[in-house]
């Protein structure tokens, strides 16, 4: 298993590092005045992005490699169960590091005394990207495996699973603007749990079907 989790993180470290290089980018930017909100252009708009660019780096890395990987993986003799609790785990490592990744740089501002820096984000606010980005990466995994076999089932996926997937996001995002009272809010995580779960069930049975190719 460890050895099909550093195959899965070696093809996967490009997620990583071009964030990391993003978020770099965006913090010299902040750290040089950009990071205020009467600062409303362009790159400020990409600065408070910053969480977005994350998801969809994920996501789109991980729906082009999620077949491929297993096929590759099945022919290299790994079994479908080892293939799937793996890839399970490194779906939960990714999530952290770009949660930790994320996390670094909203502390950043505090750390180096940038008073004018407005965070992309708030602390409170890490345990909801850490479930969002999690659900993306099982979300992202079982269309990835969907769309060789089942395109059709693959796209009505896809448009059902982003469109829950903005609600919770823009359902959150108006509660830490006071429209709710919950920092929090019940529903946001239960939606990215059914998410995950789906896209969990959803790949362990399409896994447990695979055949060599």
């Amino acid at each position: 298993m460890l050895r099909t989790i550093r195959f899965l993180w070696r093809n996967c470290s490009p997620v990583f590092l071009l964030f990391a290089g993003y978020l770099a980018v965006m913090m010299v930017y902040a750290a040089l005045g950009g990071g205020t909100r009467e600062d409303y252009d362009l790159l400020w708009s990409y600065y408070k992005m910053s969480p977005m660019v994350a998801f969809l780096l994920f996501f789109s890395f991980e729906t082009a490699a999620g077949g491929s990987w297993l096929n590759l993986a099945l022919s290299t003799c790994c079994t479908r169960r080892r293939f799937f609790w793996a890839n399970q785990l490194f779906l939960l490592l990714a999530a952290l590091v770009l949660t930790a990744i994320l996390g670094l740089c909203v502390m950043l501002p505090g750390w180096m005394g940038w008073d004018w820096v407005v965070p992309f984000l708030s602390l409170s606010e890490l345990p909801l990207f850490f479930l969002s980005t999690a659900a993306v990466g099982e979300l992202a995994h079982l269309l990835g495996l969907l769309y060789p076999h089942h395109p059709k089932l693959g796209i009505l996926c896809t448009t059902l699973g982003i469109l829950l997937w903005l609600f919770a996001t823009v359902w959150n995002a108006l509660s830490t603007l006071g429209v709710f009272a919950s920092p929090f809010p019940l529903l946001s995580v239960l939606i990215l749990g059914g998410l995950s779960l789906a896209g969990l069930l959803g790949s362990a049975r399409i896994t447990g079907a695979a055949a060599v190719r």
